[in-house]
């Protein structure tokens, strides 16, 4: 009886010393599997973001270069690696409204979906007079004028605000709206009175709606 009762305990043991194992050997290949997982994770994801800034680095020389169609499909491929980034949302819309006619539509949708974001940006606001402009909604150009020349600029916000009144006031008097015209040139005059490059502009306007009288 002793012996048998030795023997089941020594069974019991090595089994349990078995079960041990096997949980250790266990717990070390799914720390092992865990850290593999998270250095291929990690290992993704920095080759997209590297892929990313590169094909924004792209996108951004080729835009300045003056090649915007290149510059679109780059800003586009970025943004397959970086979805959602502000930044090359925002390039990408700037360049297909430096892209022509073609890309008129979609470049005004583009600005759409950024100002609904962002609906006080002065320049997102610029952007989308100017393309309202090229689509002949004339409403939507003077009302996206008169929001960018209300909104909010990183810099230099007298200067864009002048530049944007200015810009609206040629709209106006290329719509043969002079007496709107006419207003919008006074208040830049009023603003800018010792400026004689600003007041010299704001004169030669002034004659052109002279003329078309």
């Amino acid at each position: 009886m002793t012996g048998s009762v030795e023997i089941k305990r020594r069974t019991r043991r090595e089994l349990l010393l078995h079960d041990a194992l096997a949980f250790f050997v266990l717990t070390l290949v799914t720390a092992a599997l865990f850290v593999m997982t998270l250095f291929l994770f990690r290992s993704f994801t920095n080759h997209r973001v590297e892929e990313a800034r590169a094909w924004t680095a792209k996108g951004q020389q080729t835009l300045n270069a003056g090649d915007a169609e290149d510059a679109v499909k780059a800003f586009r491929i970025a943004l397959t690696f970086a979805p959602g980034t502000p930044a090359n949302e925002l390039l990408l819309a700037q360049s297909l409204a430096a892209a022509g006619p073609t890309h008129t539509d979609e470049a005004y949708n583009s600005f759409l979906e950024l100002w609904e974001a962002h609906p006080g940006d002065g320049q997102i606001n610029l952007q989308l007079a100017r393309l309202a402009a090229r689509r002949g909604d004339s409403a939507a150009a003077v009302r996206f004028y008169r929001a960018a020349i209300d909104g909010r600029w990183d810099e230099n916000g007298a200067v864009h605000r002048r530049e944007g009144r200015l810009e609206l006031a040629r709209f106006l008097i290329a719509q043969h709206n002079n007496a709107a015209a006419h207003e919008e040139l006074l208040v830049v005059a009023g603003n800018w009175p010792r400026d004689e490059g600003v007041q010299g502009e704001v004169n030669d306007l002034l004659a052109k709606i002279g003329a078309s009288q």
